[in-house]
């Protein structure tokens, strides 16, 4: 059951709660006991006219709690959604990051290894604020490491493809496209064409469930 549904139930058996106490009270206040113990109460009060006010002052606070409470209740909800819309954007921020980082990232290494478009700028680019982003999402903390991980490994990319690094035999290069890539992708690089690349076929299966990840959660 999520937060929301739960507050509102909670909320709704609240005033259940309350309307049955009020409704109830007039019956007890003919109970003999009760009513003996009320009067007696209000008798301390001597003039009538203070026990109207005290009547008035009980009403009162009770009107001013279910005010209060009510008030409280409405701003958890506004800060529930706007902590839905915040996680809501963020995953949708790194999945489009992640997502369209390794569509970049196959094209430059096909075109690479494939010696095509070689005026083609080889560069990746990722959100300034992508550490923040991952920091609140909601998925589990294994799930969490492996987008930082990710996020760490996809700049080394980048630096090696500023540096001028991208040959096939970078041990650093080769190893990160070993982890990322399938099998598929990498026996069949001579014959895969950069223009049409789909990155969901040759991306590893691990990254492929973290994308979906992200995508439930945007």
């Amino acid at each position: 059951m999520n937060k929301t549904k739960k507050s509102w139930i909670n909320l709704i058996f609240a005033l259940i709660i309350l309307i049955v106490i009020l409704v109830l009270i007039p019956l007890f206040l003919k109970c003999p006991f009760v009513k003996y113990i009320i009067s007696g109460y209000l008798g301390a009060l001597g003039v009538p006219e203070y026990k109207t006010a005290f009547v008035e002052v009980l009403f009162s606070f009770l009107g001013s709690f279910l005010a209060i409470y009510g008030a409280l209740w409405t701003q958890r909800q506004i800060d529930t959604k706007k902590d839905k819309d915040d996680v809501k954007k963020n995953a949708l921020i790194v999945y489009y990051d992640l997502k369209l980082g390794f569509q970049d990232l196959s094209r430059i290494h096909t075109e690479i290894w494939n010696k095509s478009n070689l005026d083609n700028k080889r560069q990746l680019y990722f959100s300034r604020n992508w550490i923040e982003n991952v920091a609140v999402i909601p998925l589990s903390d294994e799930s969490i490491q492996k987008l930082y991980e990710t996020y760490g490994d996809l700049h080394t990319f980048k630096q090696l493809l500023s540096d001028g690094i991208s040959g096939k035999n970078n041990p650093e290069y080769n190893r990160l496209i070993k982890i990322y890539f399938n099998k598929s992708f990498l026996d069949n690089i001579n014959s895969i064409s950069s223009a049409n690349l789909c990155i969901d076929t040759y991306l590893g299966q691990e990254y492929v469930n973290l994308l979906n990840a992200l995508k439930g959660l945007a």
